[in-house]
C-alpha cells in the first residue's frame, strides 16, 4: 500500500462525507457546526421544555442536532470528537447556567467534593 493511499484514507475516515470538497469549506462547514453547538446551549436554544413529571421539568435536547448532522456530514471519527465536545458544553451550561434544581444541585454538591477532598 503507498503512502499517498494511505494518507488517502485517514483524511477520508476524519473527513467523512466532505473528503471530496475543498479544505476550506470543510473548515467553515466544521466551525459552523461547532459555532451552533455553543450557541444553541449558551442562549437556552438547546433545551426546550416539554413538560412536567411529578413537578419537576422535562427538557428536549435539542443540542444534539448539530452533533447529529456533522457527524452524518464529517463522519464517525469527526462525530466521536463532536460528541465529546458536546458533552463538554453540556457539562459547561450545566455548571454555570442551571436550568433547575437538580442541575443548580449537581453544582453545589461537586463544589462541596472537592472542598471536602483538599
Amino acid at each position: 500500500m503507498s503512502d499517498g493511499k494511505t494518507k488517502r484514507t485517514a483524511a477520508s475516515r476524519f473527513w467523512g462525507r466532505m473528503y471530496d470538497v475543498t479544505l476550506p469549506a470543510r473548515v467553515v462547514s466544521l466551525v459552523f457546526v461547532l459555532a451552533a453547538i455553543v450557541s444553541m446551549s449558551f442562549c437556552q436554544l438547546g433545551f426546550w421544555p416539554i413538560g412536567t413529571i411529578e413537578g419537576n421539568f422535562v427538557y428536549l435536547m435539542l443540542l444534539l442536532a448539530p452533533l447529529v448532522m456533522g457527524t452524518f456530514m464529517f463522519g464517525p471519527i469527526t462525530g466521536a470528537l463532536l460528541g465529546l465536545y458536546t458533552g463538554a458544553v453540556a457539562y459547561l451550561h450545566a455548571t454555570y447556567f442551571p436550568l433547575d434544581f437538580y442541575e443548580s444541585f449537581f453544582r453545589r454538591r461537586s463544589a462541596n467534593s472537592r472542598s471536602s477532598q483538599s
